[in-house]
């Protein structure tokens, strides 16, 4: 039995998308960002396992050793260190419920459409930033206009303040995987 909660848009959202006929990747700009994070935190009280996919412009930092032989630590401090040389270009969201359905949301015709989000950045400047030419070139071949999402991208700032409050993140106590640094403070609940 699916259950449906109303979004701001009055498209009604279904908590099963188990007689959805097909995925729609809602893209994400600067100028529908309010009305997407409305549509998602209605959708996260029914589906609350959340994925998450980023797009970086490639590795710019390279260890001397083969990753493979690299612990768990240095295996961070490298991803680490990439992210925080590298801009982020986008970021796929994508949220199920525990039976791994998708949000679904029902047209006046009775279609039912799953969806997932792909939020599009405006921060990196190809013409500036550092970035990995095979991963340019390999993010264009799948769609990434670069010049589009400097003109019309989230600023990531802008998105954050939205992510803070959109229930998609926990902020019960963290519990680091075992041999990673911690550099996120302990949180208790309250």
């Amino acid at each position: 039995m699916a259950v449906a909660v109303v979004n701001n848009n009055d498209m009604p959202i279904s908590s099963s998308a188990a007689s959805a006929s097909r995925v729609e990747v809602r893209s994400v700009w600067a100028h529908n960002l309010d009305e997407e994070f409305a549509l998602i935190r209605s959708a996260v009280l029914f589906h609350p396992f959340v994925a998450l996919d980023t797009e970086y412009p490639g590795v710019v930092v390279a260890s001397k050793n083969p990753y493979c032989t690299l612990t768990l630590p240095q295996r961070y401090e490298l991803i680490r260190a990439n992210v925080e040389a590298l801009r982020i270009v986008q970021v796929g969201l994508t949220l199920s419920d525990a039976a791994g359905n998708l949000p679904c949301a029902i047209y006046n015709d009775g279609t039912c459409v799953s969806y997932v989000w792909e939020f599009n950045f405006r921060d990196f400047d190809i013409s500036r930033d550092c970035y990995a030419p095979s991963s340019v070139e390999l993010l264009k071949a799948n769609g990434i206009d670069f010049q589009k999402n400097q003109v019309w991208g989230i600023d990531s700032c802008r998105f954050a303040q939205h992510l803070a409050t959109s229930g998609l993140l926990s902020f019960g106590i963290f519990l680091p995987s075992p041999g990673l640094p911690s550099k996120a403070p302990m949180i208790s609940p309250s």
